[in-house]
């Protein structure tokens, strides 16, 4: 709360680059520090719920401004900027919750991220800096109805590449969580073959014991018969 709430008064300096920073910063921060994950995961996440949330305003950003006859009406009309506020966030939470369609529980034992999710976080990092740039140019350009139109489609895209970027992500890591399913069962083969074969060892030095006893027993027998001691001849035909 405390966070979000020093987010609310960086907004009022509408220092763009700032509070894109501030949020992807706080974000990191929470997911390191309240969640179970690694940090490569840390930083796919937070800069991906910061493509979320630029993309998000800025596609309703353009929406109000084809409406109202500009997108930078909410920087001086505090209704637009109320309505601004709330589509926008009712936007990040719908598509936030469709990424949790596309997500699935993880495991207790789940493997690390990997290299994907710096790659994946890296084209998201991308998606930041052109957002920032269309942020930009709503502020200080005076852009035409039809640019507007043209800037909001690319929010738009940008925001969908977005989602597609977090299922290419889930993918990797279900990915990740099969090769690692992979290996166990390997390594488990490996163990069975491996104990098999002890038991292998140990059977055929066991019949190799048993066939010196019967030659024993044999020898033996055959010398109580040379010597007629009829008990120990009993005693070994009880053995055999």
């Amino acid at each position: 709360v405390l966070g979000y709430f020093l987010g609310f008064l960086l907004f009022n300096l509408s220092i763009v680059w700032l509070n894109t920073t501030f949020f992807t910063v706080l974000n990191f921060l929470l997911l390191k520090f309240l969640y179970s994950c690694s940090w490569k995961s840390v930083f796919f996440h937070s800069i991906f719920l910061t493509c979320l949330m630029l993309g998000s305003e800025l596609t309703v950003e353009f929406i109000l401004g084809m409406l109202f006859g500009g997108a930078e009406k909410y920087r001086t009309n505090l209704p637009i900027l109320v309505i601004l506020c709330v589509f926008s966030k009712f936007l990040y939470f719908l598509t936030t919750k469709i990424c949790l369609r596309l997500s699935h529980k993880s495991p207790a034992d789940m493997p690390d991220a990997g290299p994907s999710a710096i790659l994946l976080g890296s084209f998201s990092f991308s998606t930041i800096f052109i957002l920032i740039i269309m942020a930009y140019s709503v502020m200080t350009i005076r852009l035409t109805p039809r640019m507007e139109t043209l800037m909001m489609i690319g929010a738009l895209i940008l925001l969908l590449s977005d989602i597609a970027i977090y299922a290419g992500y889930q993918y990797s890591q279900r990915l990740n969580r099969q090769n690692l399913e992979l290996q166990l069962m390997q390594q488990k083969d490996q163990t069975a073959d491996e104990y098999f074969h002890v038991l292998e060892d140990q059977y055929e030095r066991q019949q190799v014991l048993l066939h010196d006893l019967r030659r024993h027993l044999t020898a033996i027998k055959e010398f109580a018969l040379e010597n007629e001691d009829q008990q120990v001849v009993h005693y070994v035909s009880n053995l055999q």
